[in-house]
């Protein structure tokens, strides 16, 4: 039979695990943790889908579960000693007796990697806090990691329900901006859940996705995103799928032309409207391109996305109107102020044209047409005669006459 490697110089990827001082907490027991869990994904096995290693010697059966393309994880017992079939060609006993020996090899590697996880534990914490741990028959403390892991937490990492709550506020009120991480927020979650684990009020994948969804939502620019989310089969909406959902949206988004600029600079009603009527703009192309099964979605959600859809671009309609309208509002304002500036600076429109369209009425034999009559005139020239009318001038002024009425009685 071979011989089953050191793992831990083999395969864990923190040879020595960071050293606990005093009594432990709940934040060097997560820690701990969280480097338990690097080295024991590190070492590869079929177990569990086979894809993250002996991972599940440390997490929940509920927490692998939440896990991408992966199958219940069940800890291997021994196979026992080797007992041949009573019957059976050569072949089928070779092949038999194969089976057997992977069987046993799995059990070998999953036993290794468990005992020196253990071991980990015990180097890097004071024996004093483990001795509730040690079997006085055996000389061990426990030959279960997770026993190990859910005393520490439960001794000396109690978490109150207070705790949980106000995490949770912390992380649905935190200040997410787009061009960090979306694994920002999942990796909060994460948190959340391994602290709400460990209070015995685990957060079940529904709970952790609808938190990410709440975050999310504050952002226009991820409403479409948003959509698409909801238009999966209730069967693809798990939280691995959550994560590779919003992290190719992200991508995305730095493809596009205007996400430069909301990378490099605050973000503007115009830059991000421009972003918003671009997405709606591919989604329309590519639902008219393609539309989805009419078997996965039924026509009550169909109404409903319908609605968002038209609440959503009533939004961006009202949005590029106000900013039009201010700009008209602007330029008539400055028209006025220079409409204004004119009159004051001709004493007043109207009072000009009245002076311009002043004309006299009267003769005056030596003035001529004016505003007196030649009986009136206080400025009389030599000769001047006081009955001259506009139809017998006597031989006087000429002045002014186009103004004279062609039909005048004075």
């Amino acid at each position: 039979m071979s011989s089953v490697p050191n793992v831990n110089d083999t395969y864990f990827q923190h040879k020595v695990l960071t050293r606990i001082h005093g009594p432990p907490v709940y934040a060097t027991l997560q820690l701990l943790a969280t480097e338990l869990k690097a080295n024991a994904g590190s070492v590869p096995t079929t177990l569990g889908g086979g894809l993250y290693g002996h991972l599940g010697l440390v997490v929940s059966d509920q927490k692998y579960a939440t896990l991408a393309n992966t199958s219940p994880w069940v800890t291997p017992v021994h196979p026992g000693d080797y007992t041949p079939p009573a019957t059976g060609t050569s072949a089928l006993l070779a092949a038999d007796k194969d089976v057997w020996r992977a069987a046993h090899k799995i059990f070998d590697l999953c036993q290794a990697t468990e005992k020196a996880l253990i071991a980990q534990v015990v180097e890097s914490i004071d024996s004093t806090y483990l001795r509730a741990l040690l079997d006085r028959t055996t000389g061990q403390y426990a030959t279960n990691l997770r026993d190990v892991l859910s005393h520490l937490f439960a001794t000396h990492g109690r978490i109150t329900p207070q705790q949980i709550c106000d995490k949770q506020n912390a992380i649905s009120n935190m200040a997410f901006d787009i061009s960090m991480p979306v694994d920002t927020v999942f990796n909060e979650i994460d948190d959340l859940a391994d602290l709400a684990e460990h209070a015995n009020s685990a957060l079940t994948p529904n709970q952790m996705m609808d938190l990410a969804y709440v975050i999310f939502s504050k952002h226009p620019v991820l409403l479409q995103d948003l959509r698409d989310w909801n238009r999966m089969p209730t069967i693809n909406r798990t939280w691995a799928n959550m994560i590779t959902h919003f992290r190719d949206a992200q991508q995305d988004l730095a493809f596009l032309p205007t996400a430069g600029d909301m990378y490099q600079q605050a973000n503007t009603m115009s830059t991000m409207a421009d972003l918003v009527a671009q997405r709606l703009l591919d989604t329309v192309q590519v639902t008219q391109e393609a539309e989805p099964p009419v078997e996965t979605i039924n026509a009550a959600f169909t109404t409903e996305l319908a609605a968002r859809d038209a609440a959503l671009l009533a939004q961006l309609q009202e949005m590029m109107t106000r900013m039009s309208t201010g700009t008209a509002n602007t330029n008539a304002q400055t028209r006025n102020q220079r409409s204004n500036r004119g009159r004051a600076a001709t004493g007043g429109r109207g009072r000009t044209n009245e002076a311009a369209n002043k004309k006299p009425r009267l003769y005056c034999w030596s003035h001529g047409a004016c505003a007196h009559g030649s009986a009136e005139c206080n400025t009389p020239l030599t000769g001047h005669v006081t009955t001259a009318t506009f139809h017998n001038m006597q031989g006087g002024s000429t002045k002014n006459l186009q103004y004279v009425p062609t039909n005048h009685s004075a």
